[in-house]
């Protein structure tokens, strides 16, 4: 979920998504072919990965970089935090055996 809001927190995900929310649009009126449509849907995630790098690394070189061993520790627990919430959502059945 927290992606979900991290994405609709950020005005580059929202402009990225309404510009392929416009191009599903022009496919399914035939303006564009299917073909054109994943060729663009790939451009325009491609640049807004590539924006989220760029900016992330500027980021790290003006603010310094947090030590490797904070950032597997932080990792760690959103891991373990989506796993629970994954886990409580779907449930694993054991086998009988």
């Amino acid at each position: 979920m927290n992606v979900i809001k991290n994405l609709t927190n950020s005005e580059k995900a929202i402009f990225v998504g309404l510009l392929i929310v416009a191009a599903t649009v022009l496919a399914a009126m035939g303006k564009m072919t299917i073909d054109a449509w994943i060729d663009y849907t790939k451009f325009m995630a491609a640049t807004y990965v590539a924006g989220k790098t760029i900016q992330g690394t500027a980021s790290v070189i003006k603010n310094g970089q947090k030590d490797s061993s904070d950032l597997k520790k932080e990792v760690s627990a959103s891991d373990a935090a989506a796993d629970r919430a994954v886990l409580e959502k779907f449930p694993v059945k054991k086998k009988d055996s």
